[in-house]
């Protein structure tokens, strides 16, 4: 599915599998290329906290390991203390992505690199939590449809909460439909001594896979998408057949695949036999996704990854049919009045239109 280029390439995703690398003669230590491609890929701390030869990390990266646990500390006491003031107005949250895998604990929450906590919150509260962050000393940062996203500093580090209400926000993949809110928090859980939940496990890996698909799989932040779908199934027990059946539902049946595919290829991504068999594609799709994706280097973060031609038919060949491909493009109207400032009809298209360029070079270029 992913050619890897280089066999530093291959050094890098055997370590952080913790898979045999003695076959591999790399001396990485001192090799400052080698190290800056850890950085560059945010993948430094990983793969020192799985590294063969432990003992040569060097003080200066074990400082590094230090201070991440306490950025880490900071993020999470800070992620406690918005919870709370979120309760106390019966603003139901849920905490998604890398900062859920981190904050759940199950996997060494040093392994996730991130600088803000995205939460899903039901479009009702929106404005609430608008007021609320701003009385908390959080100035706004950004804001798009149904998403707003704030900044603040914490002890020295810098860190945004993103409060967003879709399960992927800003997405341009094909969905024919998406869980509702209501659903997703009656299948959530609430962490133990805390007040944070987070998605239950099908619905969690569900949203893994959609979130990696809208960053076409290979553009920034790269290879951390699949690592977090790798961790998180590490440990987590899901449901297969229901899984299954979300993706029938939803029409996202390609891109969950393609999201699965490739870390299964990277990493020997534990997924029992039967299950990929119904997960997987024709066979002349998947080549087709393949080459196109092969023709960047995942490991190049920064690069722009796809022609404009090559975006736009990486978007048709996820689409499991019409009908999701034409949701892609044109949401319908009731979902496009709650994020657009639509007050007839007339102006639909042209919101629409207006999203297709937003989300085309946001996708494209971001």
């Amino acid at each position: 599915m992913i050619h890897l280029k280089s066999t530093k390439h291959q050094f890098i995703c055997n370590t952080l599998a913790k898979r045999n690398t003695d076959h591999i003669s790399l001396e990485w230590e001192t090799d400052l290329d080698f190290l800056e491609l850890l950085a560059t890929n945010k993948i430094l701390i990983p793969f020192l906290l799985n590294a063969p030869t432990n003992p040569a990390v060097s003080n200066d990266q074990q400082e590094k390991i230090n201070i991440q646990d306490q950025k880490l500390n900071a993020y999470f006491s800070e992620l406690e203390a918005i919870y709370e003031l979120l309760d106390k107005h019966h603003i139901p949250t849920i905490l998604l992505e890398n900062g859920a895998l981190a904050r759940e604990g199950n996997a060494d929450p040093r392994l996730f690199s991130f600088g803000d906590f995205d939460l899903l919150i039901s479009i009702d509260h929106l404005e609430i939590v608008d007021k609320l962050m701003l009385n908390y000393n959080y100035r706004l940062h950004s804001m798009s449809e149904g998403r707003k996203e704030y900044k603040c500093t914490v002890d020295q580090w810098e860190l945004r909460f993103n409060f967003q209400t879709e399960l992927v926000a800003r997405k341009f993949v094909a969905i024919g439909s998406t869980p509702s809110f209501t659903s997703l928090l009656a299948r959530s859980k609430q962490l133990p001594a805390s007040r944070v939940r987070i998605l239950g496990p099908e619905d969690f890996l569900f949203q893994l896979c959609i979130h990696n698909a809208s960053h076409a799989y290979i553009r920034k932040p790269g290879i951390l998408l699949h690592l977090d779908i790798y961790w998180f199934l590490q440990y987590a027990e899901i449901n297969w057949p229901l899984f299954l059946d979300n993706l029938q539902k939803h029409k996202c049946k390609t891109q969950a695949y393609i999201a699965l595919a490739i870390p299964h290829a990277l990493f020997g991504l534990p997924i029992p036999d039967p299950i990929y068999k119904k997960l997987q594609i024709s066979a002349l799709k998947e080549s087709r996704i393949s080459s196109l994706l092969n023709q960047s280097d995942l490991f190049e973060p920064d690069e722009q990854k796809f022609s404009n031609l090559n975006y736009l038919y990486l978007l048709l060949l996820l689409a499991d049919d019409t009908s999701s491909l034409l949701g892609m493009f044109f949401p319908n109207r009731a979902w496009m009045e709650a994020r657009h400032p639509i007050q007839s009809s007339w102006q639909l298209p042209f919101y629409h239109f207006k999203r297709f360029l937003v989300l085309f070079n946001r996708r494209l270029l971001g």
